[in-house]
């Protein structure tokens, strides 16, 4: 009876602080509304990523979490790109009650729109 409840109480502790990553979406064209200039032919992948921390669901350590950001973040990466194209966009999420994240993640390919 105690190894059915230790396996029990372990499998519910691994469950419960298992992440767990999905792809969300595929999107054609993502960008900003920065001034358009040359982007440097070599980049031909970037990836950004935002991610909203917190403990006990409470309190806050990192930003927002969202799509916006994660953009913002690859075209900090390719100087010159206003725009992402060919995105794929993943979340990422972990929950324990005590820490948790939810990340989304954006890759893509960095253009420059006029």
């Amino acid at each position: 009876m105690k190894k059915l409840v230790a396996l029990t109480t372990l499998a519910t502790l691994v469950l419960l602080t298992t992440s767990c990553a999905t792809p969300t979406r595929h999107l054609k064209l993502m960008g900003n509304d920065a001034t358009p200039g040359a982007v440097d032919p070599a980049i031909t992948k970037v990836t950004g990523e935002s991610c909203k921390r917190n403990i006990l669901f409470v309190i806050g350590l990192a930003k927002d979490g969202t799509m916006e950001d994660a953009v913002a973040d690859a075209l900090a990466k390719a100087p010159g790109a206003n725009a992402l194209a060919d995105i794929k966009v993943t979340g990422h999420r972990l929950l324990t009650g005590l820490y948790n994240y939810r990340c989304v993640e954006v890759e893509g390919r960095p253009v420059a729109l006029k």
